[in-house]
């Protein structure tokens, strides 16, 4: 009996590794590409099963299923990091989903003057004397209302655009800010739908469309998409690298019910010349997303950076 169990659940979960891999609709909606950590676990402990009285073949079969799983979770970690040749000027940045909470929003402007943030990037941003301190920390400011989304800057911003998304789509696709700041740094905010909702299809492909003609670029967004998923893969192909290269993959949001729902879904992404000298997910300041810290270099094209 206890044989015939550990057959039939090997088989269940090869089905459901399958289905994670090619992202199969028919089920969890293809979301289960997110849950590559518990599936590492899963054959893992099918290993230890097969290993326990049980045949070679299936003991091979647990064994391929976790070095897969494994390597596809870590793959992030072992992309190369960009760099960026010859003299540099640093730029540090923080983005926070702040959970529609005050007292979010209120830490994260404490947790960006500890720091020395030059840029504050948020969405779900909560409370208006909250975000009236946030403005008198940083003079220049990009924020919508609507969306609760928007950047606040220690360098002048010399264009602000807000893109929309499909007219009419429901539900309705949230905006995409690009900032473009008097150094030429295009800065991109944005926190697009899950991809369960028909929405997040639509938010995706303005990153795309950045990415082809964005210049020196960064962009801070909470993507509701992990760095294994084909939507992420569809994002680095279309010309961003993820400021997480060469770094763990450490989650970024949990289920406050559901705690073993654990993903990397807030990502840092730059192209051009942005390079990344560091990247550090910071404990959490009360939302259900944590904090990201990056500290970015930019090449040094003149002596009025020397003061930088």
């Amino acid at each position: 009996m206890a044989g015939r169990l550990r057959i039939l659940w090997t088989f269940l979960l090869t089905s459901l590794s399958v289905a994670a891999w090619t992202e199969a609709s028919w089920v969890a909606d293809g979301a289960l590409i997110h849950a590559q950590w518990h599936f590492v676990w899963a054959w893992a402990l099918s290993w230890g099963l097969w290993c326990w009285g049980g045949v070679p073949a299936a003991r091979w079969l647990c064994a391929v299923g976790f070095v897969a799983h494994f390597g596809l979770y870590t793959q992030p970690y072992w992309d190369a990091p960009a760099e960026i040749e010859g003299p540099t000027r640093s730029v540090r940045a923080l983005w926070i989903n702040a959970w529609g909470r005050p007292e979010v929003t209120e830490a994260a402007r404490l947790l960006a003057q500890e720091h020395g943030v030059q840029l504050l990037a948020i969405c779900q941003a909560g409370g208006a004397p909250a975000l009236r301190r946030l403005s008198e920390d940083f003079p220049y400011q990009a924020y919508d209302h609507e969306d609760r989304v928007g950047l606040f800057s220690a360098t002048p911003i010399r264009q602000e655009e807000w893109i929309d998304g499909e007219p009419g789509h429901q539900p309705r696709v949230r905006k995409w800010l690009r900032a473009e700041l008097d150094d030429g740094l295009e800065v991109w905010v944005g926190h697009v739908q899950q991809p369960h909702e028909t929405a997040h299809g639509p938010g995706m492909a303005t990153l795309y469309e950045a990415g082809q003609q964005s210049g020196d670029a960064v962009l801070l967004a909470d993507l509701n998409t992990t760095p294994w998923a084909a939507d992420f893969q569809a994002a680095r192909a279309a010309g961003w690298t993820s400021a997480r290269a060469g770094h763990w993959p450490t989650r970024t949001w949990r289920d406050p019910s559901q705690p073993w729902l654990r993903w990397p879904i807030d990502h840092v992404l730059v192209r051009g010349e942005v390079g990344v000298q560091d990247f550090r997910v910071l404990p959490t300041i009360g939302s259900d997303h944590l904090p990201l810290l990056v500290d970015l270099t930019r090449p040094r094209r003149d002596t009025s950076d020397a003061g930088d």
